[in-house]
């Protein structure tokens, strides 16, 4: 087992799990920042005619994250 803990670069593993949370924290704080000028519930697929699907805020920012 020590091995292998010692073949595991742990600098590159905290930012290979790091980076993807930071990241999503970041969608998440950005889209509760815009939050007031989007329109409850959100068009999530669209179509010629407009919106064809559409899901809650947190449904979307959710997922998004």
């Amino acid at each position: 087992m020590g091995k292998f803990l010692d073949s595991v670069d742990a600098k590159a593993l905290r930012f290979a799990v790091g980076f993807p949370v930071v990241l999503a924290g970041a969608f998440v704080l950005c889209a509760f920042l815009l939050r007031r000028d989007l329109p409850e519930p959100l068009a999530i697929r669209w179509t010629d005619d407009g919106g064809a699907a559409f899901a809650p805020f947190g449904a979307y920012v959710g997922v998004g994250a």
